[in-house]
């Protein structure tokens, strides 16, 4: 019996060179699909990903639907700052680190496009609280189709002495009223929320999911906030402190989730509520 074999004859394909070298045929792609590529990386990744294709290099990321700001991806700036820690260089953190608020703040000015996702994760060192709430103001305020905002502060351990003795910080946010209004996500990791912050809050009809890890706040901070949430659907709350009493009558509820909370009273009202996860609550 015989069998068939593949024909040994190569396929060409559209678009090679004469001299046997592959065109950059990420080149002829459609702005539309090289944005959408775009958007599902970070902003190190992006640049990067410069090297594979001419077209990468011209300003398609001003078209991007996501910006991702991570400092410790973002290699120059933190390489710059792991070096001055290790080598002892002749900088401030200051100088090195800075340098990552002056791309953040240009970025968002030269972006064109419709963004609707945009995470900030920056040191807690050395970006002024001022200067996170002109990226959040900037960020909502020229994207009106923006839905989703993730906002982390995280602390540079310049010495070993820093993980054992120094107290957790965080950076305290004077935040807008109803500069959240449009999201239907929010995600805000180690902050501060003054007395103002529910303010922030107003006209959050179609916000969805909260999330608070470490957030600092007093009991009438997060009532307003959830007062003026009503929509709300999924609901974290995770190493947040300052409170001691958690009501939470969101008729749209469906997932509350607590973990190491310090708390004196949880009252939980919601005829909807579906998923509910409590993981080391300690009662005071």
């Amino acid at each position: 019996m015989k069998t068939m074999s593949r024909p040994t004859t190569k396929r060409t394909m559209k678009g090679m060179k004469n001299n046997g070298d592959d065109e950059d045929l990420i080149s002829h792609l459609l702005d539309e699909v090289l944005c959408c590529i775009i958007s599902s990386l970070s902003i190190d990744e992006a640049v990067k990903s410069s090297i594979l294709s001419k077209r990468w290099r011209s300003p398609l990321w001003k078209y991007s639907s996501r910006l991702d700001f991570d400092v410790t991806h973002m290699i120059k700036p933190f390489s710059q700052l792991q070096n001055l820690v290790n080598f002892g260089l002749n900088l401030t953190i200051e100088e090195v680190a800075g340098r990552y608020g002056n791309l953040v703040n240009t970025m968002l000015n030269d972006h064109l496009g419709d963004l609707t996702s945009c995470s900030f994760r920056h040191f807690l060192q050395i970006i002024s609280p001022k200067e996170v709430e002109v990226w959040i103001d900037c960020g909502v305020q020229k994207n009106k189709r923006l839905n989703s905002l993730t906002l982390e502060c995280i602390h540079v351990i310049l010495k070993v002495s820093q993980i054992f003795f120094d107290t957790p910080k965080a950076v305290r946010l004077d935040l807008q009223p109803k500069i959240f209004s449009n999201l239907f996500y929010l995600d805000l990791t180690n902050y501060i929320l003054s007395e103002s912050a529910p303010s922030a809050f107003e006209g959050c009809t179609n916000l969805k999911i909260l999330k608070l890890k470490r957030v600092v706040m007093e009991d009438k901070t997060i009532k307003g906030i959830l007062d003026n949430c009503l929509g709300l659907e999924k609901l974290t709350l995770i190493e947040s402190i300052g409170f001691k009493k958690l009501k939470v009558r969101n008729p749209s509820l469906t997932t509350l989730e607590l973990r190491w909370m310090f708390l004196c009273e949880i009252d939980v009202s919601v005829e909807n509520l579906q998923f509910v996860v409590l993981d080391t609550l300690i009662c005071l």
